[in-house]
């Protein structure tokens, strides 16, 4: 099985200073090693501030993955799932994971869906 692990997030520009850009998460980088450790066919990718069609030109460069695992934090939630959009369409066999840390539940929910209110 091949597998690809990813990385994105938004480049930085003036407007938008996004110091994630060059870093990759440690629980990322982790997973990748354990899965080389076991002998696993494993590429990680850092695809933040590539263009569409460089992130499909860099990936196609490698075996088709069957899964593919995405690192999705609050900072890069846009990317991450823009990413696995283009992805799904080039891969629609491949499963597709996201983790990471990324919560967006409101404090203070308009419905409670215990109650209906």
């Amino acid at each position: 099985m091949q597998i690809l692990l990813i990385y994105s997030a938004t480049p930085e520009t003036p407007q938008h200073q996004d110091p994630y850009t060059s870093l990759l998460p440690i629980g990322l980088c982790s997973l990748f090693a354990t899965l080389r450790q076991a002998d696993k066919n494993v590429t990680l990718a850092n695809l933040s501030g590539l263009s569409e069609k460089a992130c499909l030109r860099l990936i196609s460069s490698t075996t088709p993955p069957q899964l593919i695992g995405l690192s999705q934090w609050t900072h890069n939630r846009h990317e991450t799932l823009a990413r696995a959009r283009l992805l799904k369409k080039r891969y629609p066999d491949a499963l597709i994971m996201l983790g990471g840390w990324a919560r967006h539940t409101p404090c203070c929910p308009t419905n409670d869906h215990r109650t209906g209110h």
